[in-house]
């Protein structure tokens, strides 16, 4: 429920920003960085909004974290592994991954029907799992089943970009092994501009949205989407944007995991004092 997830939200204590400004890169024309542009809510078109990553929020999950980007905020529960019961999946010398990502009803400024996923849950699960699915060591967990649970909670422009964010740090925080932690980063073509982590609004303004994971620790790209048209001259340019960026967030997403564990060390220690 709101009430439920608003009392939760208040017990999430944030971490500081880490580097939400990016660099501008000199080579690329200023018609295409839009250096001296500043966007509605104030930032500069390759100025990421604040970053906040927090694990451990979900009691009842193996691993969960919560991600808020701007407005935009999400949850994530892992649970697993767990055994599959069908002869299909007992025959896999893997784990199969499930992933399911909803929007609440005041997710946007419309309030929405819940009931079964619409198309835009379907498809937004999918490239989460395709995202996802790409650092999982699955032959590690043989005949058995990872579930993925997102759930949208604000929704004010890269929404998949946090779920990605959030499911690779829940499975980190759950001690699923990974080749590494996945970042995300969405760039839009916006007014003939490119504008890094656009907010709803730019969004729908823009002509198109990429979007990029990587795992930046092996250079490693697990998913680039297209959403809407896109010039041929800036997809190449809008890639090194999503590569520099989640270069940063992984920084953030690392500090999160560290921070969670030091508050796991440092209780447990209370423990064995006792």
């Amino acid at each position: 429920t709101r009430k439920a997830c608003e009392e939760l939200l208040d017990n999430i204590s944030r971490v500081p920003p880490f580097l939400p400004i990016l660099p501008l890169f000199p080579s690329l024309s200023p018609s295409i960085t839009m250096a001296d542009t500043t966007r509605p809510d104030g930032r500069g078109p390759m100025q990421l909004r604040e970053l906040v990553v927090r694990t451990g929020v979900a009691s009842s999950a193996k691993g969960s974290a919560y991600v808020e980007l701007g407005n935009t905020k999400v949850l994530c529960s892992v649970f697993g592994p767990r055994q599959a019961f069908t002869e299909r999946l007992q025959a896999l010398d893997k784990a199969t991954l499930k992933c399911e990502l909803r929007y609440t009803a005041f997710a946007h400024r419309e309030r929405q029907e819940q009931g079964p996923l619409n198309d835009l849950e379907r498809a937004t699960s999918r490239l989460l799992k395709e995202s996802i699915e790409g650092a999982l060591i699955a032959q590690q967990y043989p005949k058995s089943i990872i579930e993925i649970s997102v759930l949208v909670l604000e929704d004010d422009g890269s929404a998949l970009t946090s779920a990605i964010m959030a499911a690779s740090v829940s499975l980190a925080d759950a001690g699923i092994e990974c080749f590494g932690l996945v970042s995300s980063t969405t760039v839009a073509e916006v007014d003939d501009q490119l504008v890094l982590d656009p907010t709803k609004t730019e969004v729908d303004r823009a002509r198109g949205t990429l979007i990029m994971a990587s795992m930046p620790s092996i250079g490693q790209i697990t998913q680039t989407a297209l959403m809407g048209e896109f010039r041929g001259e800036l997809v190449d340019k809008a890639i090194l944007f999503c590569d520099e960026a989640n270069k940063h967030a992984l920084a953030v997403m690392k500090a999160g995991l560290t921070k969670a564990e030091r508050k796991r060390a440092k209780k447990m220690g209370k423990k064995e004092a006792k």
